[in-house]
């Protein structure tokens, strides 16, 4: 089955264990369309989307770590769009939880969000830190 976001170069930011997480992320992300796609029961996408939700906050805690360590001055604004997406992953889960049917809704808002997050904010911090590397 085809994916719904790809990987590509376009998506690296150049640290590698921050890559790899946003891997699994898009991997996390076309396991909600696959479930979709196979009319899979709404218990196993919300599961899913509770497995999304429990791998984003470990990766922003991991991102919002590195950039105090290296003392991003855009911190506090990166660890406001992370709060932004969960608290959208949150209200998308209560309302497939309620038997709301937004496939489509939750898939363009993940993919949207983070390849945009991944591509323009991320970039940003990954610049800043291999500029401010000895």
């Amino acid at each position: 089955m085809k994916s719904f976001v790809a990987w590509n170069d376009a998506l690296s930011i150049g640290i590698e264990d921050i890559d790899d997480q946003h891997k699994g992320l898009i991997a996390l992300i076309n396991d909600v369309w696959k479930a979709l796609m196979s009319h899979a029961a709404a218990q196993n996408i919300e599961s899913i989307v509770l497995d999304l939700d429990d791998y984003t906050c470990t990766h922003f805690k991991e991102e919002e770590a590195l950039q105090e360590r290296y003392g991003y001055p855009g911190l506090e604004a990166h660890k406001e769009s992370h709060a932004f997406f969960i608290g959208k992953v949150k209200e998308l889960d209560a309302r497939i939880a309620a038997g709301e049917i937004i496939g489509l809704e939750l898939l363009e808002f993940l993919s949207d969000w983070l390849t945009y997050h991944i591509s323009i904010v991320d970039r940003q911090y990954a610049d800043f830190i291999r500029s401010h590397e000895g």
